[in-house]
């Protein structure tokens, strides 16, 4: 799993009566094959601006917007009332079946701070193409760009964020490649399918964010239930043989659909490691004790334990009857 860690991680492990292994002294049938279901973009709708983040543009109006398309491309910019927030700006553009260009631009006047991350929310009905985000200063000729080959354009709204590392200079004049400033912003479409289609663009944002670290303070673990001698905080310790398990099993249940967001259904536990500030991590590895495993489970996050997104759902198969009742060890590790 790649991505940004936020505030909170939580893992709620569905348990039905049915459906855990218990353990067994005779070698346990083998595990079904998980069905992985890809993460989930992240739901821009119900996620509202930080106190510290910086409205750049709401785009309840359009007319700031200019546009330059390459010769032989159309690209025009348009207000709509179906925004994440409110109104939004939808791009229409036509490649009339060759390559080129399509580039929307607006004049700012906007110092970033010495940390920061740049967020809009976007969804399209368009094919495949190239997405560029260019900051360009004030004398007009040095470039900074996120460059993004073969985007492919969500249905539904999605926040694409790029931090200040994934911003790189690309061309111009000057020896100082630090971006303190910028004077413009231009969102381009590059062919890369080319064709011809629309976005939508909403919530454009800049968040200053804490100075890199390499130290964080230490996650904060709890659960739903837990047993005596296999509590929460062992889900992370660094001994394998130890892990949490929840309390004997509650309410039976027989559904494996994945919890809404921030909610748990009935008969599943959950673990949350709540990281005490923003932070990032390359990935999570769930460690389940032999004959314990879950049967389904997906792991969520949030910044503000209000708005919660889905970015890993993993539901197995059928698996034999339960012989008694147990319940769940789990154990895990970001790396």
């Amino acid at each position: 799993m790649k991505g940004r860690a936020a505030l909170l991680l939580l893992c709620a492990f569905v348990l039905p009566l049915s459906g855990q292994t218990p353990p067994t002294t005779s070698p346990p049938a083998p595990t079904p094959v998980p069905t992985i279901v890809p993460a989930n973009p992240v739901v821009a709708a119900p996620a509202p601006a930080t106190a510290s983040s910086i409205v750049v543009d709401s785009f309840d109006s359009v007319t700031q917007w200019t546009t330059t398309p390459a010769e032989g491309v159309e690209i025009s910019v348009h207000p709509d009332s179906n925004g994440v927030h409110g109104r939004a700006m939808r791009v229409d553009f036509d490649f009339h079946g060759h390559g080129g260009y399509g580039v929307i631009h607006r004049a700012f006047n906007l110092a970033l701070p010495s940390n920061y991350e740049i967020s809009f929310a976007i969804r399209g009905d368009a094919p495949p193409n190239t997405l560029e985000l260019k900051l360009i200063d004030s004398t007009g000729d040095n470039v900074w760009w996120s460059n993004n080959p073969n985007f492919r354009f969500p249905k539904e709204w999605t926040t694409v964020t790029r931090k200040k590392r994934q911003i790189s200079f690309a061309w111009g004049p000057t020896n100082d490649r630090e971006l303190r400033r910028f004077a413009a912003m231009e969102i381009a479409i590059t062919a890369g399918s080319g064709g011809k289609g629309s976005i939508w663009l909403d919530d454009l944002m800049v968040t200053p964010l804490s100075p890199d670290t390499r130290f964080y303070p230490s996650p904060v673990v709890t659960s739903s239930s837990q047993m005596s001698g296999f509590e929460a905080g062992k889900t992370i310790d660094a001994d394998v043989s130890s892990g949490w398990r929840s309390a004997p099993v509650r309410v039976a249940s027989n559904s494996a659909v994945a919890p809404a967001a921030g909610t748990i259904p009935p008969g599943s536990e959950s673990v949350d490691l709540d990281f005490q500030t923003r932070r990032e991590f390359g990935g999570a590895v769930i460690t389940w004790e032999p004959g314990r495993r879950a049967t389904a489970y997906v792991v969520q996050t949030s910044t503000d334990r209000q708005n919660w997104q889905t970015i890993y759902t993993v539901r197995r198969g059928p698996v034999a009857p339960l012989a008694q009742t147990s319940p769940a060890q789990t154990k895990g590790a970001l790396v």
